[in-house]
């Protein structure tokens, strides 16, 4: 899909922004008004879950954040959010696997589609109406801690 247009009659709308800016508020819009929306954090999840093959990449890179066949989003948090080369390394394991699988639903899907990322460069290569939402950062902050 990359540097293609939609077929005629299809819209595919990719809605960024950082934490709080309220994506998911935008997001309710489109979805009311008869767009599919696709939230790239589940996505992201789904990724992370038991049985996905990232899973297997992720325990051999960090063993302890893995028990059982299940990811410890807690500890894996602990390592790559502390480390920007660690954070880097678990987005090039989950964000081909996130991407193949929005582009999935996106093929299969209707004609109104909404994808709601917090980082763009999941999805860049689409070709696609980019929707930036943005708050001061006070809002922003103030969503955060109530969250």
């Amino acid at each position: 899909m990359a540097g293609e247009v939609p077929p005629e009659g299809r819209v595919l709308v990719v809605l960024g922004g950082g934490i709080g800016a309220g994506k998911s508020t935008i997001a309710e819009v489109f979805a009311r008004h008869g767009f599919v929306v696709i939230e790239a954090d589940r996505v992201g999840h789904e990724v992370l879950a038991a049985g996905s093959p990232v899973v297997a990449q992720v325990a051999e890179r960090w063993p302890s954040t893995v028990v059982a066949g299940e990811v410890d989003r807690n500890a894996l948090g602990g390592v790559v959010f502390s480390d920007p080369d660690e954070l880097a390394a678990l987005e090039a394991m989950t964000h081909p696997e996130i991407a193949r699988r929005i582009r999935e639903r996106i093929s299969d899907g209707p004609d109104e589609i909404v994808i709601e990322v917090p980082l763009i460069g999941v999805v860049a290569d689409m070709a696609a109406t980019r929707v930036a939402v943005v708050a001061d950062a006070e809002v922003r902050i103030a969503r955060a801690v109530a969250r």
